[in-house]
């Protein structure tokens, strides 16, 4: 089996836009994360930058949005931004997180629900993809797959909505592999799987693909074996952990990893590149 993979900018925190592209040239992938508050004015204006996301496949705006922060006006101006500046790169997809805060209950889910079923509209209207990952106060597969399913119901349309799933998050919380692509496979269609390693459940600190005690290869076995034909995301966390080694380790750890488990990976579908250098 072939799988699609991505970067994200999570392993370049030092790097503007333009440098973190020619990482991703020189890595040969078609697929790349951008960090939301990590994008500065002049980039969102810079035509070459435009031009170089334009030949990738792949182009999610990482935001830190949260559909259960604030007011519901806060989270509908907040994801409107993250849209608007995504429309401004080319980006096909913003990542949101649940952000219900400890201890969500059934009225928290209710709101986010009726949220998202806007955030649906939204990215509908622009053509965005809004995906909600498996974070913070809803990390089961489980958990977001139930909030999509009534988010679809309320709305009557499934429209922009998708999934990340983040297989650190619910391994954390006791789910399998299997279990958690239970769950999303209907989501993850227009989703994608951030991977990443971890010293344990407890101690979520990054160790390199393979080193640490997340299942890497039974996961990737996992989807292997369902014929996930989807993007596989590599999250190396540099941006809050300086000390760990340059992102491109962490991508040929990453390589091993997939050998091991029987997965094979490609850059896309290889578009013709003529993007311009940027100055």
């Amino acid at each position: 089996m072939t799988i699609r993979l991505a970067i994200s900018g999570l392993g370049v925190p030092e790097a503007g836009l333009s440098t973190f592209l020619d990482l991703i040239e020189r890595s040969g992938v078609q697929g790349i994360e951008i960090r939301h508050d990590a994008v500065v004015p002049a980039e969102y204006r810079d035509v070459g930058i435009r031009d170089r996301l334009g030949t990738l496949d792949f182009v999610v705006l990482a935001s830190r949005v949260k559909v259960g922060a604030g007011t519901r006006d806060d989270f509908i101006g907040d994801l409107s931004a993250a849209v608007a500046d995504a429309n401004r790169l080319g980006a096909t997809h913003v990542r949101v997180f649940p952000g219900a805060g400890r201890g969500a209950d059934r009225t928290e889910d209710r709101e986010l629900v009726d949220r998202l079923a806007q955030a649906s509209q939204i990215g509908r209207d622009t053509g965005v993809h809004i995906a909600l990952e498996t974070h913070d106060s809803h990390c089961a597969a489980a958990d977001i797959a139930n909030l999509l399913d009534a988010a679809v119901d309320s709305a009557a349309d499934r429209g922009s909505l998708t999934a990340v799933w983040d297989v650190l998050h619910t391994w954390r919380v006791g789910e399998s592999a299997g279990e958690s692509l239970d769950h999303l496979s209907g989501w993850l269609t227009d989703g994608w799987i951030q991977v990443k390693d971890a010293v344990s459940r407890s101690d979520p600190a990054p160790e390199l693909p393979g080193d640490g005690a997340v299942p890497l290869i039974e996961i990737l076995t996992t989807i292997r074996e369902r014929g996930y034909p989807g993007w596989v995301s590599l999250e190396w966390e540099r941006v809050w952990f300086p000390a760990l080694a340059p992102l491109e380790v962490a991508i040929e750890h990453l390589h091993s990893v997939f050998r091991q488990a029987g997965v094979d990976w490609t850059a896309g579908s290889q578009k013709t590149r003529t993007a311009t250098t940027c100055a």
